[in-house]
C-alpha cells in the first residue's frame, strides 16, 4: 500500500482595497501543516496553516487580510487530493526561526464577508 500524500495551498490574493483579486498563489511540493476546527455553533469554523520556507517573493504576497485559501490534501493513489477547507485569512505571520521561516496563516471560513458587510434592519410598529 502506496501512502504517498498530497498537500497543497491554493490562495487567491486579494487587492489592497479589498475589492476584487489580483491573481493566485500556489503552494505546492512545500511542507505544509494545518489545524481546523470545524463546528455547528453560531461561529465560523477556522483554520491554522503552517507553511515551511516560502520565498520572499511569495511571503510578500501574503499581506492582505482577506485572501482566499483554498487547502487540499488527500492520497495521491486513493482519491487524490480533496478539498479539506476554504476561507479567509484574518492575520498572517512569518516566524523566523533559522534556518527555518515558518509562515503561519490563521483562516476563518466567511470571514471576509461576515467583517465587511453592511447590514441593515428595519422593524415596524409594535415589533416586539
Amino acid at each position: 500500500m502506496q501512502f504517498d500524500r498530497e498537500i497543497y495551498l491554493s490562495i487567491r490574493l486579494r487587492e489592497k482595497e479589498g475589492i476584487g483579486f489580483r491573481g493566485t498563489l500556489d503552494i505546492r511540493k512545500i511542507r505544509i501543516s494545518f489545524s481546523i476546527v470545524k463546528s455547528q455553533s453560531w461561529s465560523s469554523n477556522t483554520a491554522s496553516i503552517r507553511v515551511w520556507n516560502l520565498g520572499p517573493d511569495n511571503r510578500n504576497q501574503l499581506a492582505y487580510v482577506g485572501d482566499q485559501v483554498r487547502l487540499f490534501a488527500g492520497y495521491r493513489y486513493e482519491t487524490g487530493p480533496q478539498l479539506l477547507f476554504i476561507g479567509n485569512t484574518t492575520q498572517t505571520t512569518h516566524i523566523f526561526s533559522e534556518p527555518e521561516i515558518i509562515t503561519v496563516l490563521e483562516c476563518g471560513d466567511g470571514e471576509f464577508t461576515i467583517n465587511n458587510r453592511l447590514v441593515s434592519v428595519s422593524f415596524g410598529e409594535n415589533t416586539d
